[in-house]
Parts: C-alpha cells; sequence; structure tokens
C-alpha cells in the first residue's frame, strides 16, 4: 500500500520521522499472529472451523473463548508470558519485550476489557514498533498511538514479558 494511502487511514504517522514499510503486503498473517512472534497463521476468533480459508491457515490458539473482546486478547497473550501491565512505550530492551491491543471503544460499555479489540503492536529491539496492517503491509513506527483512530480505535493496554 502507498504511503499515501497509509497517510489517510493513519494520519499522524505523517509525522513519524520513523515510519517506513518494512514488507510487502502478505495475506498469511495478521498483527495478532506477528505479534505473537508467527507469520505463517491468521490469529484471530470467530473463524471456525480453523482450517485454510482463501489458502490462509486461521487459528484462535489457546483455547481461549471464541470472542473478539480485548479480555481474550490480553488471555492470548498471557499464555505467550505477558503478564506485566507497563504505562509508557519507553524501550526497556534486552529485560522486556512489549505489545500494544488497541480497541473500539463503546459508549454502551463501560469496561475496556470488554470492548472490540483491533489491533496489536510489537516493539521491537530497536525501541521502533512493528505493525502488520491487516493483510496489507508490516510497518515500523516510533509510537504506538500514532495508530489510533477510526481505523483501530485507541491504544487499550501495553503488555510486557521479561525475556
Amino acid at each position: 500500500m502507498p504511503k499515501q494511502e497509509i497517510y489517510k487511514i493513519f494520519p499522524k504517522l505523517q509525522f513519524d520521522k520513523s515510519f517506513y514499510i518494512s514488507s510487502k503486503p502478505n495475506i498469511n498473517y495478521n498483527c495478532i499472529a506477528w505479534v505473537g512472534i508467527t507469520d505463517n497463521e491468521f490469529w484471530w476468533p470467530e473463524v471456525e472451523p480453523y482450517n485454510k480459508l482463501d489458502g490462509v491457515k486461521y487459528k484462535w490458539p489457546f483455547k481461549i473463548k471464541n470472542s473478539d473482546e480485548l479480555k481474550y486478547f490480553i488471555e492470548l497473550f498471557s499464555n505467550l508470558g505477558y503478564e506485566g501491565v507497563s504505562n509508557n512505550i519507553k524501550n526497556e530492551h534486552p529485560k522486556y519485550r512489549k505489545i500494544a491491543l488497541f480497541i473500539k471503544e463503546d459508549k454502551n460499555i463501560s469496561d475496556i476489557n470488554n470492548c472490540k479489540c483491533t489491533h496489536a503492536a510489537r516493539q521491537l529491539t530497536n525501541g521502533l514498533w512493528a505493525s502488520k496492517l491487516g493483510r496489507k503491509d508490516d510497518i515500523e513506527h516510533s509510537n504506538p498511538y500514532d495508530l489510533e483512530g477510526s481505523a483501530y480505535g485507541k491504544l487499550a493496554i501495553i503488555l510486557k514479558k521479561k525475556l
């Protein structure tokens, strides 16, 4: 996807001097799998049975409830060792890896854990953040807050795990 199209979806990236497209589109994985260090599966709930659809292997790991609520994505990443909640995006490598989970807020839902999870990004060892834009490109950017807006909603939580 050309940068100008990405800027239309994520306008804050225009001002991110570290932003760049790090790979071409690839339908074989999504942002959730990418954050889980997997690039050959598409991790998302509500696609049953978990077989190949359009040549893509869909999966919802760890027998977690088949729901797109934030709490189940937190449970998914808990199974991958993410325990602590961090309140900042500062790079703490080499001790920790951080991930950011995004939600679409709903006025009728008071607890963000029950809101729909929309996206995940992970921090790289160099301090930049990596995101997979759906079935499109992988990008690197300096700040996960740059992805907030109409497409992914808002950053809800940053989790970390000790390496």
